[in-house]
């Protein structure tokens, strides 16, 4: 199915999901991750806001903050973005599309962060990823050398059995799901799968 079609598939299906669902399917999802050795072992972690019935990252902020991480989040600033620390949920405001964005001036650099949460429209088992199309996330881990792990995060019925990626796609190396945390990459080429 073509990019444009299954983004429009995959997205109509997200937002006609009930509020319910959205809340208990985020939470056991956003469960997985706190469980697991990547969220634990990491100090820094780069979360997103949902928009549209994602999943939600309001756990991940609660736990990362109460463990002492730092946490990030993006800004968008015309055609680029860039991740800044907050503090508490406090610290997020309305920004570009109306999206919840830091609003502190305390920029943090692509290779300070162990963990980056990323959502998406559609994931795949390889770490294909199929976002809204503005490329922002791509821009950015392109922008750098980027040393940490890339997590998405997806209701089941996003996660396909093969997306189509093109070159500047960058991949995950886990999804995270209701059901599993696949192990889709490795940096060196093999499966993420210690301690999992």
């Amino acid at each position: 199915m073509p990019k444009a079609a299954l983004r429009k598939r995959l997205l109509h299906q997200r937002r006609e999901m009930p509020v319910a669902a959205v809340q208990s399917l985020g939470r056991r999802i956003q469960q997985r991750l706190l469980q697991s050795p990547l969220f634990l072992k990491a100090g820094v972690v780069a979360l997103y806001h949902p928009i549209q019935n994602e999943v939600g990252t309001d756990l991940l902020l609660q736990s990362a903050l109460r463990r002492g991480k730092t946490v990030l989040y993006p800004r968008v600033d015309g055609e680029t973005m860039a991740m800044f620390r907050v503090a508490s949920a406090a610290d997020l405001k309305p920004g570009a599309y109306g999206i919840m964005e830091p609003h502190g001036n305390e920029s943090v650099g692509l290779e300070t962060i162990e963990l980056m949460v990323i959502p998406g429209v559609g994931f795949d088992r390889n770490g294909g990823r199929l976002g809204f199309g503005k490329g922002f996330y791509d821009r950015l881990l392109a922008s750098t050398p980027y040393p940490g792990l890339l997590v998405g995060l997806c209701y089941g019925f996003q996660c396909c059995d093969d997306l189509p990626t093109l070159d500047h796609d960058q991949p995950m190396h886990y999804v995270v799901t209701e059901r599993e945390l696949i192990a889709a990459r490795d940096v060196a080429g093999g499966k993420l799968t210690a301690g999992l």
